[in-house]
């Protein structure tokens, strides 16, 4: 049963704690007192759906914890598939925070949970019913529960469940080794057809480092000849431009050309200051 509801920012609600009785409890109030808040805060917690405008306006979040003492089996079982122990006295407390601007968190007994995982603890704690809100009586997926109880066969849904669930992890376990059969039998014929062909590659000792070297100089070859090429042109030039050759060519020459120009100078030169080769007058 829900022992305690705490609410605090929902709403026009800053803070409110409530504890329930056993028995019956009756919530009175003008329009506007903040009745219907309360069933929202219970909504929360229980999984369905909200409105981020239920944040109490000014708050940075909201938040609504209820206790649950007493549960029932059915909530038990549920709370064992999800993986959530009950606390030691056998209580159940749900929190739930809504913030305006992000996403809300859940906790079951303080272990962080999904929203969908309080729908499924909640359905089987509260059963809010308004004027016209009759769909759990009509809907198929809980006449079995209510067979049950009014039968009192809880005990026997255990055992039920209990052996169900030893069915499927052995049938589980079962299609585990067959498949592990399976897994045997092809991982052994991969390491059959690789030790085939390692056989058939005729491996010897030291070739990894000459296929190495060998890769090195393939991934090289297209800047070496490049390199080459672009040496070749500087040598002997291209239709543009003339090569280092043309140009050590042309310098070649016009030094020889200086050099016979000197020569030619010098011997003019000492061709005019010579005597014997001067011109002397004729007396007779």
């Amino acid at each position: 049963m829900l022992t305690q509801l705490y609410i605090q920012n929902i709403a026009v609600i800053e803070q409110a704690s409530i504890d329930f009785e056993p028995g019956f409890t009756v919530l009175t109030g003008e329009t506007g007192a903040g009745k219907s808040i309360i069933i929202d805060a219970i909504y929360a917690v229980l999984g369905e759906r909200t409105s981020k405008e239920l944040v109490r306006t000014g708050a940075e979040q909201a938040s609504v914890s209820a206790l649950f003492t007493d549960v029932s089996p059915q909530t038990q079982q549920v709370l064992r598939e999800l993986d959530i122990p009950l606390e030691d006295d056998g209580s159940l407390l749900i929190r739930r925070e809504i913030r305006p601007h992000g996403r809300s968190s859940c906790k079951l007994n303080n272990i962080p949970a999904t929203v969908s995982m309080l729908r499924a603890v909640g359905g089987t704690l509260i059963d809010i019913l308004g004027q016209h809100e009759s769909y759990k009586l009509l809907s198929p997926e809980v006449h079995g529960t209510y067979i049950d109880s009014f039968a009192g066969a809880y005990g026997l849904l255990a055992e039920y469940r209990a052996a169900y669930t030893a069915l499927r992890r052995i049938k589980g376990e079962l299609d585990a080794l067959e498949s592990d059969e399976g897994q045997k039998s092809r991982r052994m014929d991969i390491l059959r057809y690789q030790i085939e062909e390692l056989e058939a590659a005729q491996l010897r000792v030291g070739e990894q480092a000459e296929l190495t070297e060998r890769r090195d100089e393939i991934r090289n070859s297209e800047r070496i000849v490049r390199g080459v090429g672009e040496a070749v042109t500087l040598l002997q030039g291209d239709e543009d431009n003339g090569g280092a050759i043309t140009a050590v060519s042309v310098a070649a020459g016009a030094r020889l050309w200086r050099t016979r120009s000197s020569r030619r100078r010098a011997m003019h030169r000492r061709f005019q200051t010579s005597p014997s080769m001067s011109a002397t007058p004729n007396t007779h």
